[in-house]
């Protein structure tokens, strides 16, 4: 016949593993236990066997099973576990060992008392704490915005407005000093090899620039570099002129009249 203290034992021993009580982990902890050098694993016992025993086991523990709906850390409800079963032992401990020395009396029995109370009182902070845990989560899941929407980052980004749509103020400003610095460098590439095409001045921005004319303005193409330098060719910019085969190269020597008042008309 299975005696009650060794359930006590096997039970209490699977809370201080932090191993969740149940009639298949007793079933399993006492087959280890009952096992004999020999064999793979040791007598168990039926249900019916275990059943007063282990409820039993319960009552006196005051065992709960929920402290998992904390959703805590395993560490955490493993130490919170085990906290309150050493608890319990060291009561138990320390009454029997009263008991041993005298008679039972009223101040021992207040021991147990007292301990079953702050574990009672434990247990019901554990309850309010998974029940606050249960209502902030779905305050939390109602306050998170919806995700945004998923979009083709390789979808073409639609074109700035131009001619009505042209920029004004600051933006113009900015936009008109990022060209020039754009046709500045393009006119030191001009001088160094005498004449250039528009493919070939083109090719001559680098990387960088093209991609800041494409997040801050607009890329860059051909068609928008040819207008960009008609514009600076007709006003005179950077001595910058346009060969009657197409290419560019810069002006020597003395301004033409036409291209001075020209240059005098834009500022």
């Amino acid at each position: 016949m299975i005696q009650q203290t060794l359930i006590d034992t096997l039970a209490d021993d699977l809370v201080e593993r932090g191993v969740l009580v149940s009639y298949s982990t007793i079933q399993e902890a006492l087959r280890e236990h009952n096992k004999q050098p020999d064999e793979d694993a040791g007598k168990g016992a039926s249900y019916r066997d275990l059943h007063t025993l282990l409820t039993n086991w319960r009552d006196r523990r005051r065992y709960k099973g929920h402290l998992a709906a904390l959703n805590m850390p395993e560490r955490m409800e493993k130490a919170l576990a085990v906290f309150a079963a050493r608890a319990m032992k060291a009561a138990e401990v320390r009454v029997a060992a009263s008991q041993e020395l005298r008679p039972a009396t009223p101040d021992t029995q207040a021991v147990m008392n007292q301990m079953e109370r702050f574990v009672g009182r434990l247990e019901e902070q554990m309850a309010s704490l998974t029940e606050e845990n249960r209502t902030l989560r779905k305050e939390i899941a109602a306050l998170r915005p919806a995700p945004p929407a998923i979009t083709d980052a390789t979808a073409p980004r639609p074109p700035r407005p131009e001619g009505g749509g042209r920029k004004k103020g600051v933006p113009a400003a900015t936009s008109r000093f990022f060209w020039d610095r754009v046709v500045q460098e393009l006119c030191v590439e001009l001088k160094r090899k005498g004449t250039m095409s528009l493919v070939e001045m083109f090719d001559a921005i680098d990387a960088d620039t093209k991609a800041l004319a494409a997040h801050a303005f607009q890329a860059i193409d051909i068609e928008k570099l040819e207008e960009k330098l008609a514009y600076r060719v007709e006003n005179a910019e950077h001595r910058l002129s346009r060969l009657p085969d197409g290419t560019y190269s810069l002006i020597k020597g003395p301004l033409p009249p036409r291209t001075v008042q020209a240059k005098a008309d834009a500022q």
